[in-house]
């Protein structure tokens, strides 16, 4: 199938190469090409990343660590490597390896609460993020711009392969000189410092000597800038928004799906998504919305204006009330937000981050700020707001649904029996309300909050890593909304399983791959939503609107038992 709407895309082959990436369980790093797929399948299925052996990756490396140990040879002064940090910058010293120790020393400084009853550590990163981070500054030091050695590199992936995790602070971050802190538990796990706790695969937390010893793994000894290499990066920023990233794709492509699922359950019409209304304003996500929502409602035997001519003398509404008939142009800028945030995500991911760089070609060392990820906080920032974007426009689309004076016929709450004693939706319509006012107040920026750090020679930091747990917040309470947007969503759900349940297509990837071909062998309406409800018991009962709330008492019943069954 070839895919005209480009955010769309962008989601089917995330989604496809997660597939492949978790199929065969590893794939190879060589510091371009790492993708938002792979920080996925590292992170929550436990892909593990192999470093390539091309000899020209090796080569770059070492050729970074030569000029380094050649500027020192020459007496020159180094930033980080023979000189204080930050703004400390101006004290030197000859002991080259100690101030990398002295550096571990002074940034492993947040605060993890102690487990209460012998169990996880509190206020810690969950363990993707951590994971995400590692796989993203493996890919970043394999660019040989960091004199950061292969052994060294080596000893991050190995950790990746044996699932161990350091305990890392789940605060404390400022993203600018990178994410010091976070990174510098990571590194201190690869000392086998015994002030760091380490998760293994089965859970358990060790101290570093412990979880080395257990794997099988030595310590290593960090030489000159390879403490700073490690840590003065944007990659555990960049782990939680590609993680973020993922998610909000998926959501896009959720939101549009039940927008036309809700077009369907108040009799609303597709002409708001004709190609014509987005042509005359062609902006790229509100073409691409809206073709998407037509296409979905292509063959719809619920929306208006799909199967039968406009009826030009109709008596109610003549037009839908906002939350439908303007949803391409209130979604279509999020699109377009979206693939601009992963086009960030996605450099960031594949870029050197730490100050100061090395040029081998140049034998050069130069001092610079790609530390700095404000780029990460500008990609979480769009999406944050495009998830409260999504989510206001399944909570007005859900008001309507549930509201009898909005609803256009249906029942008050939805309520599948009797409306004087099931108030079905009305607990919904509270808890999306709670959700809403919660994802509102997430959409806020960050960046407006920064204050000066270190001396003020952090004057301006990015907080990108706070911007990003941020964003994660979001995703999970836009996650609610869209689980109880659409009332009649269930009722797809439930025909869907009971159809496509011999085809064993049970997850919704399968669904949406089988939809067509399943609906074209039972004689569904080609490339419309599942709207009837096939069973033997009872025969002959379809899920059609306006037939649906004329049936008796006894017959909702059967139906209601129906979807019982679909479960069973």
């Amino acid at each position: 199938m070839v895919y005209q709407s480009p955010q769309l895309a962008k989601a089917v082959e995330l989604w496809k190469l997660l597939q492949i990436r978790k199929k065969s369980g590893t794939y190879i790093l060589d510091g371009n090409s790492l993708t938002v797929a792979d920080v996925v399948a590292t992170s929550l299925y436990g892909c593990k990343p192999l470093l390539s052996q091309d000899p020209k990756i090796n080569k770059d490396i070492q050729d970074s660590i030569n000029v380094l140990f050649d500027h020192l040879a020459q007496g020159w002064y180094v930033y980080g490597v023979n000189t204080g940090f930050g703004g400390s910058a101006d004290s030197r010293t000859e002991q080259v390896t100690m101030l990398q120790a002295s550096l571990m020393q002074h940034t492993q400084s947040g605060i993890i609460s102690k487990a209460g009853n012998g169990g996880f550590p509190d206020h810690v990163m969950p363990r993707p993020w951590v994971r995400a981070a590692m796989v993203i500054r493996c890919n970043s030091t394999m660019r040989g711009h960091s004199a950061v050695s292969f052994p060294v590199v080596k000893a991050m992936a190995e950790f990746l392969g044996h699932d161990l995790t350091p305990v890392v602070p789940l605060r404390g971050s400022v993203s600018a000189s990178g994410d010091l802190m976070p990174l510098s538990y990571v590194a201190g796990g690869l000392e086998g410092n015994p002030d760091i706790l380490i998760q293994n695969k089965d859970g358990t937390v060790l101290s570093a000597p412990e979880a080395l010893k257990e794997a099988g793994l030595e310590p290593v000894t960090l030489g000159p800038k390879e403490g700073l290499g490690l840590i003065n990066g944007t990659s555990s920023s960049a782990g939680v928004g590609a993680l973020v990233l993922a998610n909000a794709h998926m959501l896009a492509f959720l939101t549009q799906l039940l927008t036309g699922s809700a077009v369907e359950a108040l009799c609303g019409s597709s002409e708001s998504f004709h190609p014509f209304i987005a042509e005359t304003r062609p902006h790229p996500g509100q073409i691409e919305c809206a073709r998407n929502v037509y296409s979905f409602l292509r063959g719809s035997h619920l929306a208006r204006d799909v199967l039968a001519p406009k009826n030009r003398k109709r008596e109610d509404l003549v037009q839908d009330r906002y939350s439908l008939r303007s949803a391409p142009q209130w979604i279509g800028p999020q699109l377009e937000d979206l693939m601009l945030a992963d086009q960030q995500i996605n450099i960031e991911i594949n870029s050197s981050c730490d100050n100061p760089l090395v040029d081998s070609k140049s034998s050069d060392i130069y001092y610079g700020a790609n530390f700095q990820a404000a780029s990460v906080t500008s990609a979480m920032e769009k999406i944050r707001l495009v998830l409260q974007m999504f989510g206001k426009i399944l909570f007005s689309q859900s008001f309507e649904m549930i509201d009898p004076n909005l609803s256009g016929g249906l029942p008050a709450n939805l309520a599948a029996d009797d409306p004087s004693l099931s108030f079905m939706m009305k607990g919904v319509d509270v808890n999306m309300a709670a959700y809403m006012a919660e994802l509102a107040y997430l959409a806020n920026p960050m960046s407006s909050h920064v204050q000066a750090a270190e001396m003020h020679n952090q004057s301006v930091n990015s907080m990108a890593l706070a911007s990003a747990r941020m964003s994660a917040d979001a995703v999970d309470v836009l996650m609610k909304i869209a689980q109880q947007a659409g009332p009649n969503t269930p009722i797809m759900e439930h025909t869907a399983r009971l159809t496509l349940k011999k085809k064993d297509c049970q997850s919704a990837p399968k669904l949406i791959n089988c939809k067509r071909s399943i609906q074209d062998e039972l004689g569904f309406v080609p490339g419309g939503y599942i709207v009837y409800l096939v069973t033997e018991n009872p025969p002959g009962i379809v899920l059609e609107r306006f037939k649906f709330w004329d049936l008796s008492r006894g017959e909702r019943d059967e139906i209601r038992e129906a979807f019982r069954l679909a479960y069973v």
